[in-house]
């Protein structure tokens, strides 16, 4: 389903401020017209006792606890009735725990009723729809009455996006853009779609706009990382995030290797060695820390035999500590464990001799 919990999950990251649909009315709230030239009014919340209770029901989300979330998001309904980051928390929150709190949100939108003025009746129900197909053909409808609803562009993206059509969705994730610039779940999901296109360098700029909104999201920091360092070749632009990640949780280990890689790339390969070597001596299994080892000195350090004499051993021991570890995971592993290192531990030997049964220890590498 589209909209599982894993999109609650990620909607948390681009809260502004919310409130969500109240279950204890009668009936279903009126909704205000639409303001074209203030796409905040969709955002934002006035009344304190509605924050509150948003606030509240974030703490449980975040905590994982969605039915705890469920009943201090009903009390929000009748003060903002608007908003449509609440009501997607709602109805997802709603779906995840299932059951008869599904079922009454599920109803709650049916008797909605369906307004000319506002886009949020429409946009509710199309997202609970049984099928992308349907949504797709509720959303294009909407947008057809409400052109400037940049939650519908965001909507349509997604859409477009999870059937492969990836050039429309970027044009809807733009178009969502264009009319609510702080939309951010827009741009990160547009700095996907351009990724998977291969536009790298709009990709980047992408990321860039939703970073400086959103600069504690992790998990969107490490794909920029991703993107500008081992795409783009651009370490320097890599480096302060990786900074930043380090300084929350300075044992992770990926990002640890992004710092080693970060160095590699700025020629800095002193610096990358030793942090390849901090990973291996805390993971003696890593196998990319190895194999990484052994390309600095193959590849990296000698410039002539005589630099190769020196560093070739270590890099053999390297390659071979490589083989012993590894565990293939995908395509690139297997072409290593095959192909890659056991031609260069060839040309090795044709150098230095035959290779040592012995696997060296760590200490080898240095």
């Amino acid at each position: 389903m589209i909209w599982a919990i894993q999109v609650v999950r990620r909607l948390l990251r681009f809260a502004w401020l919310a409130m969500v649909l109240w279950m204890g009315c009668a009936a279903p709230t009126v909704m205000s017209p639409i303001d074209r030239q203030d796409p905040q009014r969709f955002d934002a919340c006035a009344d304190a006792e509605g924050r509150a209770a948003y606030e509240q029901a974030l703490g449980k989300l975040q905590a994982g606890d969605d039915a705890a979330a469920v009943p201090l998001l009903q009390t929000v309904v009748a003060r903002c009735p608007e908003h449509v980051q609440a009501m997607a928390y709602y109805q997802d929150a709603a779906m995840h725990v299932g059951g008869g709190i599904e079922a009454q949100m599920r109803a709650w939108y049916a008797a909605l009723a369906d307004s000319d003025e506002s886009p949020l009746p429409a946009f509710a129900k199309a997202r609970l729809l049984s099928s992308n197909f349907a949504r797709k053909g509720a959303v294009d409808d909407l947008l057809r009455k409400h052109p400037d609803f940049a939650w519908a562009w965001l909507a349509q993206g997604r859409l477009n996006r999870g059937v492969g059509r990836l050039l429309d969705a970027a044009e809807s994730f733009q178009r969502a853009i264009a009319r609510h610039p702080k939309l951010l779940a827009a741009h990160v999901e547009l700095a996907e779609c351009l990724t998977e296109l291969g536009r790298t360098a709009e990709a980047q700029g992408a990321y860039e706009n939703y970073l400086r909104a959103a600069p504690n999201d992790r998990a969107t920091a490490r794909a920029y990382v991703q993107l500008a360092l081992y795409r783009l070749d651009q370490p320097e632009a890599a480096r302060p995030w990786i900074e930043r990640l380090l300084a929350e949780d300075p044992l992770d280990e990926s990002v640890c290797m992004d710092m080693a890689a970060c160095e590699w790339r700025a020629g800095r390969l002193d610096e990358a060695l030793r942090g390849y070597l901090d990973v291996l001596q805390r993971r003696p299994d890593s196998a990319r820390a190895a194999l990484n080892i052994g390309y600095l000195h193959f590849d990296a350090f000698p410039r002539d035999d005589e630099q190769k004499r020196r560093h070739w051993p270590k890099a053999r021991a390297a390659f071979q500590l490589f083989q012993q570890v590894v565990r293939p995971v995908d395509g690139y592993d297997y072409f290593e464990r095959t192909l890659a290192v056991p031609f260069r531990l060839k040309q090795i030997e044709a150098l230095l001799g035959p290779t040592p049964e012995t696997v060296p220890g760590i200490e080898a590498l240095r």
